[in-house]
């Protein structure tokens, strides 16, 4: 999906997909010219209530081990670090939201 602003400018890319693994991955990207406007905060957030209202149990997310600013809103969103793979490839750190646990209830 893609949010654009009246001049259908790129404002924010985000998915939400099913990669075959534990959980469906969220995923988006805010163009340099809207960084700092709250919209990464959004666009998460949505993409957690959709989760949600489809029963999805969990969402993971995969962020560069150096992107600090990402890690932090995702943590700030309730996404716990799972799994941190440094190597020469820089392999992501990945994080993962438990939406719902066996019970159904809601753990965020």
């Amino acid at each position: 999906w893609g949010l654009f602003d009246q001049e259908n400018q790129l404002i924010v890319w985000l998915m939400l997909k099913d990669t075959g693994l534990k959980f469906y991955e969220a995923g988006y990207m805010v163009n340099f010219n809207f960084w700092r406007q709250g919209f990464a905060t959004k666009v998460l957030s949505d993409i957690i209530t959709y989760a949600k209202a489809i029963g999805l149990a969990g969402v993971s997310a995969r962020v560069q081990v150096e992107n600090f600013i990402s890690i932090t809103l995702l943590e700030n969103q309730h996404f716990r670090i799972t799994e941190k793979i440094v190597n020469l490839s820089n392999r992501p750190i990945t994080l993962e939201l438990i939406l719902q646990d066996k019970s159904g209830y809601n753990n965020r």
